[in-house]
């Protein structure tokens, strides 16, 4: 039974990061009117999508390239 809560604690607290880059969140600094620094943390846009039959989370950027067609290698002499 605890082997279960912990299965689904860990899908529900999952790392933010896109599982095909492995870019994650970064940091940044509000300003304030006076200037004063507070740091954030800037969280990607993570989308969820079905590659291959599995359940992945995806940036934006690799979710748009994964949509493009391949391309053929030309040769160019």
């Amino acid at each position: 039974m605890l082997h279960v809560i912990c299965y689904m604690l860990h899908e529900i607290f999952m790392s933010k990061r896109c599982d095909i880059c492995g870019q994650g969140p970064t940091r940044g600094a509000k300003r304030s009117h006076s200037n004063r620094q507070t740091l954030k943390r800037q969280y990607m846009n993570l989308q969820a999508a079905t590659i291959g039959g599995k359940k992945v989370k995806l940036c934006a950027r690799c979710l748009k390239t994964s949509k493009k067609p391949a391309k053929a290698s030309a040769k160019r002499k």
